[in-house]
């Protein structure tokens, strides 16, 4: 009986080691689409830290359902970059973008996907709580 408990009792401190860590420090998710290339694949898998500060240029997880209509059942996380905070003038004009009327850098995105987009959302919208 002690050497069951000599093993059981690891397990059960790791995997409620998990779900903390889980539930209040990371997270998994899989990028679904190709709006984030050349960053991120469809498909692949990563993690993201819950407790991390939003700045310009972050890349977030949002859970979208409420807010694109054209949203496939199952289907519900976004995984985008920030381009504006709170108090930012963002305007687009032929696939570049300005903040603040400045051109910001737009290396890291193809100019495919400079031109096309699956919504406008703010960061007021998605910390509302309706989504």
């Amino acid at each position: 009986m002690k050497s069951i408990f000599s093993w059981i009792i690891p397990i059960a401190v790791g995997l409620l080691l998990a779900l903390l860590i889980q539930a209040f420090l990371l997270v998994p998710v899989t990028v679904n689409g190709d709006s984030m290339l050349n960053n991120l694949k469809n498909g692949e898998r990563i993690w993201v830290f819950k407790t991390e500060k939003v700045h310009r240029g972050s890349v977030i997880v949002f859970d979208a359902k409420k807010e694109d209509p054209g949203i496939q059942a199952g289907e519900k996380d976004y995984v985008k970059r920030v381009i504006g905070v709170p108090g930012d003038k963002i305007e687009a004009k032929n696939g570049d973008i300005y903040v603040n009327g400045k051109e910001i850098s737009q290396k890291y995105i193809s100019s495919y996907n400079r031109t096309t987009g699956t919504g406008n959302w703010t960061l007021k919208i998605l910390s509302s709580g309706n989504s």
